[in-house]
């Protein structure tokens, strides 16, 4: 499985807001990719999402030069067949953002 961390930039003024109070959610052209990689898929998708939270706060990748992952970022994992599923860091978890994203 592959996965993606896409952030706003600071300018945005979605940037660090929780779901909820963001008025106009930001679409996919707001963001930039900042990140690719590869994961094990687990059997429970906020596992592997908590894992790839903490990875990104706590074990940066050698070669991770974003910001840790924050409230309003996006992981979009994408499964063997290239089908990708979006999710919003929210203050408590995580929001699927598919109906959101309007790529």
């Amino acid at each position: 499985m592959k996965y993606e961390i896409w952030q706003l930039p600071l300018s945005n003024k979605a940037k660090f807001n929780h779901y909820d109070w963001i008025k106009e959610k930001p679409t996919i052209t707001d963001y930039v990719m900042v990140y690719s990689g590869k994961c094990e898929p687990q059997e429970h998708i906020m596992d592997l999402l908590e894992n790839l939270f903490y990875i990104f706060n706590e074990e940066h990748p050698s070669d991770y030069h974003a910001a840790s992952l924050s409230v309003s970022d996006l992981v979009c994992l994408i499964d063997t067949n290239n089908k990708r599923e979006w999710w919003f860091v929210d203050g408590f978890g995580f929001k699927n953002y598919n109906d959101d994203i309007n790529i």
